[in-house]
C-alpha cells in the first residue's frame, strides 16, 4: 500500500520536468550552435586561402620568375617546370634550373599575408609553354598551386585536422621581372616599390 501510494505522487509530481526537456533537446541545441560555428570558421579559412592564392599568382605573374629557365618553354612544346617550397626557408627544389629562393619566398609571403596558416611547402608554381605570345617574345602560363593545407577546427581539434581541398589559380605571365625597362624607382627584394 505504502509503495502504491509513493509511486502515485511521483507520477503526478512535475519537479523534474524541466530539467528531463533540457536534457532532451540541449544536445541539439549545442550541435546547431557548435556545428555553425564551425562551418563558419571553415569557411573564413577557405576564403583566406582563396584570397592568398589569388594575390600570390598576380605577385607571381609580375615579379621575378622562380626557376631560371623558364625561357626555355618554347611555345607549344608542352614543357612544364614545377617549384615547390620548401619547409626550410631555402630549400625550394624546381624540376629544371635553379631556384630564385628570393622569389619563392616572396610568393608565399604574398600568399600569408591573407591566410596565415598556409606554409612554404603548401605552395606549388608551375611554369608551362604555351602559343601565347606576339613578335617572337612569349609569356608562359603559371599556376600556382596550394595543396594540403590543414584546417585547423575551434572544438574538434583534439582530433587532428583536416585537409583543405587542393586550389589552382591560373594566368598568363606578364612582366616576369620585378624592374621594367627604364623604370627609376627603387624596389626592394619582395618588388615591393619604396
Amino acid at each position: 500500500m505504502w509503495g502504491a501510494e509513493l509511486v502515485k505522487q511521483l507520477r503526478a509530481s512535475e519537479s523534474g520536468a524541466a530539467i528531463l526537456e533540457f536534457t532532451l533537446v540541449a544536445w541539439f541545441f549545442f550541435l546547431v550552435v557548435f556545428g555553425t560555428v564551425e562551418f563558419g570558421y571553415y569557411m573564413w579559412q577557405f576564403g583566406a586561402i582563396t584570397k592568398g592564392g589569388e594575390e600570390g599568382l598576380r605577385y607571381a605573374v609580375v615579379t621575378d620568375p622562380v626557376t631560371s629557365d623558364w625561357t626555355t618553354l618554347l611555345p607549344n612544346s608542352g614543357k612544364v617546370i614545377t617549384c615547390r617550397g620548401g619547409a626550410a626557408a631555402a630549400s625550394a627544389t624546381c624540376t629544371l634550373g635553379t631556384v630564385n629562393q628570393t622569389a619563392i619566398t616572396c610568393i608565399v609571403n604574398r600568399v600569408r599575408a591573407f591566410a596565415p596558416f598556409v606554409r612554404a611547402q603548401n605552395v606549388v608554381i608551375e611554369y608551362q609553354a604555351n602559343a601565347i605570345g606576339l613578335a617572337g617574345a612569349f609569356a608562359p602560363t603559371i599556376k600556382l598551386k596550394l595543396e594540403n593545407v590543414t584546417f585547423t577546427s575551434i572544438f574538434l581539434g583534439f582530433m587532428g585536422g583536416r585537409k583543405l581541398p587542393p586550389l589552382n589559380f591560373t594566368m598568363t605571365a606578364e612582366d616576369l621581372s620585378t624592374a621594367a625597362p627604364g623604370n627609376s624607382t627603387v624596389i626592394d627584394a619582395c618588388g615591393i616599390i619604396s
